[in-house]
């Protein structure tokens, strides 16, 4: 069997777990403009949309790394390739809300599957 066979299965698998196992989840845009005078940081809301996503609620975790301490977050997202996601953008799911720290895009063979996005509660 070819590599695009193998491809084909993990690609399908992980579309699969989100459009199955998924669940929907509200999305705010959010934007940040710097200030010019103090370079001060603001952050507005956008418009919300909710979007389906693979979404794993877990206590914060902690990784080890040589400096130290490194938080990893308080929740795991796993949303489909061309949904748009972007770093400080709020998360409302199941009264809590949370921004998403980092965004990852999971490639299998050189194409991107699905993006992992790392969420803070913050309310």
């Amino acid at each position: 069997m070819g590599l695009n066979y193998y491809k084909y299965l993990r690609t399908a698998f992980c579309s699969k777990a989100i459009s199955d196992a998924g669940t929907s989840v509200t999305r705010t845009p959010v934007t940040k403009t710097l200030s010019n005078t103090y370079g001060s940081e603001t952050l507005t809301d956008g418009t919300d949309v909710t979007i389906n996503a693979y979404f794993i609620r877990k206590d914060a975790s902690w990784m080890f790394d040589k400096e130290g301490e490194i938080e990893g977050g308080n929740a795991l997202m796993l949303v489909y390739y061309n949904v748009t996601v972007n770093k400080n953008d709020k998360i409302a799911y199941k009264s809590r809300t949370y921004r998403i720290k980092n965004v990852h895009s999971v490639a299998v063979e050189g194409e991107t599957v699905f993006k992992r996005c790392n969420l803070f509660l913050i309310d």
